[in-house]
């Protein structure tokens, strides 16, 4: 029941991130955000969604939206750390 649980709030926030498009909603920072927030934002995304951390036995579609999701944060992270 638990699993079941997280199953589906993991499938929620990973539709709810697909539907982002800009980076800084992305990243979850304001526009106005140091290089240190974006660092920090970063780390904790890609913990959340790292796709050796977050497998769900059995949900392909949840492990790849993750995959995805993860793949989306670190271009962001990249296009907004770089000078």
């Amino acid at each position: 029941m638990a699993d079941d649980k997280k199953e589906e709030e993991m499938k929620e926030e990973i539709t709810s991130f697909m539907k982002k498009k800009e980076y800084y909603d992305i990243m979850g920072v304001e526009r106005t955000a140091s290089e240190t927030e974006i660092k920090k934002a970063y780390r904790a995304l890609a913990l959340r969604f790292h796709p050796d951390k977050n497998k769900v036995e059995g949900n392909s579609e949840v492990n790849l939206g993750a995959m995805e999701v993860f793949k989306n944060v670190s271009h962001a992270y990249s296009v907004l750390i770089d000078p």
